[in-house]
């Protein structure tokens, strides 16, 4: 299955890939009602690095270790599932200007389900 969404935002392109790279930038991406620890402290994204997440579902959970990939500097990267709920998981992270004063962010997701 395939999930993709683009949003147009009003800053360069290099800006908005300085924000996802800043310390904290995915705990305030998550959801605030998806209750989820972290196993380690999430690096700054760039290649090979690793993202432990333990996320509840109900009065389960389930961890998920992803790693950095395809890091190109104000353009894009990628996390890939290493261990976790999906059979396969990659998310790509695009930014494209748009000029010098805005840029599009693309979320591809790609995954398949275990249970389908």
């Amino acid at each position: 299955m395939d999930v993709k969404i683009k949003s147009p935002v009003a800053v360069p392109c290099d800006f908005a890939f300085a924000w996802a790279l800043r310390p904290g930038a995915l705990k305030r991406l998550l959801p605030p009602w998806v209750k989820t620890d972290f196993l380690f402290d999430p690096p700054t994204p760039c290649n090979k690095t690793q993202v432990g997440l333990k996320v509840y579902v109900g009065p389960f959970f389930f961890k998920w270790i992803l790693r950095h990939e395809n890091f190109k500097l104000n353009q894009e990267f990628s996390d890939k599932q290493i261990k976790g709920p999906f059979k396969r998981y990659l998310h790509i992270h695009r930014f494209t200007p748009i000029n010098s004063q805005s840029c599009i962010l693309s979320d591809e997701i790609e995954f398949d389900s275990i249970f389908l």
